[in-house]
């Protein structure tokens, strides 16, 4: 009768450690991607702040045409995609070293046309 007594209680503990452990694991499981939105979140934070810096330092250029300051501006991941139209191939440039000179930019793709007026 010990014996059985002792045998159901240590089920039952080993029973109950099973469960938590197995708890633990799909707590760690579902935090994974919670976690992997918020990294995505944080990204697409930075993405936006770099897209607007860059903004705004074009309209605050005032050596840069109409054109100049239309330019579309991609951010993705620290890499910056430059497209749109410039009146000549210093504001090409300046555009790409004004990308350049922003925090967290690692790389600028520029897709400026040069279009003469």
């Amino acid at each position: 009768m010990k014996r059985t007594l002792i045998i159901s209680v240590l089920t039952l503990i080993l029973s109950a450690c099973e469960n938590s452990s197995s708890a633990g694991k799909a707590k760690s499981e579902s935090n994974q991607p919670l976690d992997t939105k918020l990294s995505e979140a944080a990204k697409e934070k930075t993405d936006r702040l770099i897209s607007q810096k860059l903004r705004q330092a074009f309209l605050d250029d005032e050596t840069l045409s109409e054109n100049a300051k239309d330019i579309k501006i991609i951010a993705k991941d620290g890499t910056v995609i430059l497209s749109g139209i410039v009146n000549s191939e210093e504001e090409k440039a300046s555009a790409y070293n004004t990308a350049q000179s922003i925090p967290g930019v690692d790389h600028v793709n520029n897709q400026l046309q040069i279009i003469e007026d």
